[in-house]
């Protein structure tokens, strides 16, 4: 590239004899009268192009221009603006060679060889032209860099992002103001100063999505200062946020953003409780939670929450009287909208939705203002707070303790109707804790382990009755062994027994689950 640059200045700058002879010479035709003329030469320049009716940059003037191959395309090459464009190139796609322009807005003109244009062309009007036009300086000008019309153009690029802005935030564009001293003429030549420099209005216009966030933004910058330095940072200082853009500097949307959010980081208040996700309301992360979070209550004090626009994720709350509890994450391909709750199955829904029997799963259901809770077959109608009403209740809120959650591991059964079930923790940090219970349906007791061994052949687990052991063991089946006394078991399948382990089996009657099944007035 530095080559083509080179040789274009250098061709421009130095006094060049009488042109050598016309080669050959083709006429293209584009849209709406566009034409580009092609004018092979003997000499040096060995090519030159003509551009009518393009309203480009390109319009009248008679160029030097050098060719380049690769894979099948050529590009044209040409001084402009102190540095290398090809607005021409031919491709050759299976035999098929088409043409095409660039305009400068980047859009693609496609243009064919016109034969009868070619045959009536008369290439020295075109060489005259060409004369002119270098003798008068206007393809040098042409060519140089201008820093000043560089700037003017910037400029305007800026207006539009910040004109965006303006109508995405309310009415505020956070007016912007470039230390152009500090962007050096190739940063003006290779670079958009409204993609780098607008980089922190692109955060904001994303930010601005949010009502409260948008307000809180309003209230605490009233401009925007860039400058181009060796490394990136944001800060904002006394209502004016201060970027730096980097030209090598990565991710720096990611970067600004974050930036942007540690700058509206304050501390807690006393009491507040860390385990909700919207806090106080005191951060843009909060009000971002706050703006996107539903609250549905049934207007007795009952409530069931929706937390999102957290980067976890969202996350499902629910309980009585200003105390939530959070419900377990929800699985994998489903939000937060669904949870297990194996309490209240409905045989209607689809048993195998990616690999989720989904008629072990109850759902909060928000559409327009309203809201509907669906434990299995029941429902419950609820209200879709305003907002207004609904950031109130979060920010007082208590958020308690999740429920420690246990899920099936095993069962077992022997031919008198005995039950043996594991189950183990289902939250990450109890999740390598098991329990036993032992006994009749509705009855069985838990049972205290002593001892716990898992590995490649099986888990074994011992209580604190004697030798009472489970054993699971891959050869040699599953057996309950009690002092020298062995009792073979049998496995019961846990993906078809589901209900039947949390209704009947008796392990989890009365257990709350966490989920906002727990206390509905169904």
């Amino acid at each position: 590239m530095e080559r083509i640059r080179a040789g274009l200045l250098g061709f421009l700058l130095m006094a060049v004899p009488a042109l050598a002879g016309v080669e050959s010479a083709k006429v293209f035709a584009g849209p709406e009268g566009m034409k580009l003329t092609l004018l092979r030469l003997s000499g040096d320049p060995a090519l030159l192009i003509y551009v009518q009716g393009s309203e480009s940059r390109y319009e009248g003037k008679v160029l030097p221009f050098t060719a380049e191959e690769e894979g099948g395309r050529t590009r044209y090459w040409t001084e402009v603006d102190g540095r290398p464009r090809a607005p021409f190139h031919v491709v050759n796609t299976r035999g098929t060679r088409s043409y095409v322009f660039y305009m400068d807005s980047g859009e693609e003109l496609s243009l064919r060889y016109d034969e009868k244009a070619t045959e009536a062309l008369k290439p020295g009007e075109i060489l005259e032209r060409y004369e002119r036009q270098k003798k008068d300086g206007s393809l040098a000008r042409f060519a140089a860099f201008d820093r000043p019309a560089a700037i003017t153009r910037a400029q305007a690029g800026v207006a539009e992002k910040l004109d965006a802005t303006k109508e995405k935030c309310g009415g505020h564009a956070f007016p912007l103001e470039i230390g152009w001293a500090s962007l050096p003429d190739d940063f003006l030549k290779r670079y958009s100063v409204a993609g780098y420099c607008g980089i922190p209005h692109d955060v904001l216009w994303k930010l601005c999505e949010s009502p409260s966030v948008r307000e809180a933004l309003k209230a605490n910058i009233q401009s925007v200062t860039c400058t181009v330095g060796e490394k990136q940072d944001l800060t904002l200082d006394k209502g004016v946020l201060r970027w730096t853009t980097a030209v090598d500097a990565p991710n720096q949307e990611d970067f600004a953003r974050k930036a942007l959010y540690g700058a509206f980081e304050g501390g807690r208040s006393p009491g507040a409780s860390p385990a909700a996700p919207w806090g106080e309301g005191r951060t843009l992360r909060e009000l971002e939670v706050l703006d996107k979070t539903s609250v549905c209550s049934d207007g007795k004090g009952y409530l069931v929450v929706i937390a999102r626009g957290m980067e976890a994720g969202e996350r499902l709350f629910s309980g009585k009287d200003g105390a939530l509890v959070p419900a377990p994450e929800p699985r994998f391909g489903l939000s937060a909208e669904s949870f297990f709750d194996p309490r209240f199955p409905n045989p209607t829904h689809n048993p195998n939705f990616r690999g989720l029997d989904m008629r072990l799963y109850s759902s909060i259901q928000v559409k327009d203002r309203a809201c509907e809770l669906r434990c299995g077959n029941r429902s419950l109608p609820m209200k879709l707070l305003p907002a207004s009403e609904a950031r109130e209740l979060l920010v007082k809120a208590k958020i308690a303790e999740p429920v420690e959650g246990y899920g099936p591991h095993a069962l077992l059964r022997d031919d008198r109707g005995v039950y043996y079930y594991v189950d183990k923790g289902s939250r990450e940090d109890n999740a390598r804790s098991f329990r036993v219970f032992i006994g009749n349906k509705g009855k069985l007791e838990k049972q205290k382990l002593t001892n716990l061994v898992s590995d490649s052949e099986g888990e074994l687990f011992s209580t604190k009755s004697g030798d009472l052991r489970l054993l699971l063991d891959k050869e040699e089946g599953n057996t309950w062994i009690r002092a020298k006394n062995r009792v073979n078991l049998r496995r019961v399948p846990l993906g078809e027994n589901i209900p039947f382990i949390y209704n009947e089996l008796g392990v989890y009657q009365g257990v709350r689950l966490g989920t906002p099944c727990d206390d509905a007035p169904l």
